[in-house]
């Protein structure tokens, strides 16, 4: 029965963890992404046609 018990420590992990490292994930890409458009707290640098 130890066995079935820390078998479903783990299974309790990866279904903590996978969605948390998902969310981690995607806000790593969302920033990424943000920065190489030129975009930042303050929006998105001038350009030379926006006087």
């Amino acid at each position: 029965m130890p066995l079935i018990a820390h078998a479903a420590d783990w299974i309790e992990s990866i279904v903590f963890g996978v969605p948390l490292l998902g969310f981690l994930a995607w806000l790593v890409i969302a920033q990424v992404r943000d920065r190489r458009r030129g975009g930042g707290p303050d929006g998105p640098a001038p350009t030379h046609g926006d006087h």
